[in-house]
């Protein structure tokens, strides 16, 4: 998932259009399969990787302004949040943004 599904942009229509459908999914989903199986998703913005390191520090630092915490995501982040949901019996059909604040 991403947040890209949450945020109406025009860089990348087709992109965020199935983002937003695979947000749907998961709600549909949830409701289909409860009450034995709980479905949810993280939908973070881009964690900072190794496949970012031609990244410019100008573009990350734009992207972090954007953000109301203004910080990076960082992928321990991310994964911290899908264990959280495993670990929660009581949470279904939500999709959870891991993004410093971009989506509120």
């Amino acid at each position: 998932m991403s947040n890209a599904g949450l945020r109406p942009q025009g860089s990348s229509i087709a992109y965020s259009v199935s983002k937003a459908a695979g947000i749907h999914a998961t709600k549909c989903l949830a409701v289909t399969l409860a009450p034995e199986i709980s479905v949810n998703a993280v939908a973070p913005r881009p964690p900072v990787t190794r496949w970012h390191k031609d990244t410019c520090a100008e573009q990350v630092a734009k992207i972090n302004d954007s953000a109301a915490l203004r910080k990076e995501v960082k992928l321990e982040e991310c994964a911290a949040m899908y264990v959280a949901l495993l670990k929660n019996d009581n949470i279904t059909g939500k999709t959870i943004t891991v993004d410093s604040g971009v989506v509120i």
